[in-house]
């Protein structure tokens, strides 16, 4: 056989002498293939559950705990703000006395600059 015969061989259309591969129903192990998956299926469908039960036990468990901190902390079901959370300011003189009463306090460049920044609004 050429190479040019070889070639065209390989083209759609061309004449092919290798075994084409089988179909999907034609597997030679089909019944083997068919219980293996039916048993892995079966192995996680056990583990899935008692994870879903172990989660459930623990989401329980995590809620009681959470409810008894609660009551002994003085049990109110809404949880109260972190530290790091800062009431909002009230009006924007306000907020400009309180960098000028900060920038006298630390005597800090940065917070004389950040109140003359502020006061620059208002003048």
């Amino acid at each position: 056989m050429s190479e040019q015969e070889m070639v065209n061989s390989d083209q759609p259309g061309g004449d092919r002498n290798s075994e084409s591969p089988p179909e999907v129903g034609e597997h030679p192990n089909r019944e083997t293939v068919s219980k293996e998956i039916t048993a892995l299926k079966e192995k996680h469908a056990a583990e899935i559950a008692a994870l879903t039960e172990q989660v459930a036990a623990l989401r329980d468990a995590v809620k009681e705990s959470l409810s008894a901190a609660g009551s002994e902390l003085g049990g109110s079901d809404t949880p109260s703000k972190t530290a790091g959370v800062k009431e909002p300011r009230g009006g924007a003189r306000s907020v400009l006395a309180a960098a000028a009463s900060q920038a006298v306090r630390t005597g800090s460049r940065t917070d004389v600059q950040e109140y003359l920044r502020l006061r620059r609004k208002f003048v």
